[in-house]
């Protein structure tokens, strides 16, 4: 009885980092980053093998990219409000197909 309670934690356990992998390599492809470069970038940050890392890392690596994205975002905002404020009106602005 012992001994399948480990092996159903021991399933759960690798579900988890399934899960917590794909996710880590939504978030690099969002950036427009392969699965490879999203594994470099994981194993730069964790110092450890991409097929080594547990849940611990791979939420690490999720913080990064949250703070990453949150950068990202921030940035077209700025640009976003600054076209915006330096754009004509509409009836002045001048169509690039025309």
């Amino acid at each position: 009885m012992a001994s399948s309670m480990v092996s159903l934690q021991a399933k759960d356990g690798f579900a988890e980092q399934d899960e917590l992998r794909r996710r880590v390599l939504i978030a690099g492809k969002v950036l427009g980053w392969s699965p490879d470069s999203v594994a470099r970038f994981a194993e730069a940050l964790t110092g450890k093998k991409w097929e080594e890392c547990g849940a611990d890392e791979l939420t690490e690596v999720l913080g990064e990219y949250d703070d990453l994205l949150a950068v990202v975002q921030r940035k077209l905002e700025r640009r976003a409000g600054r076209r915006e404020s330096s754009r004509p009106p509409s009836s002045v602005r001048r169509r690039r197909w025309a």
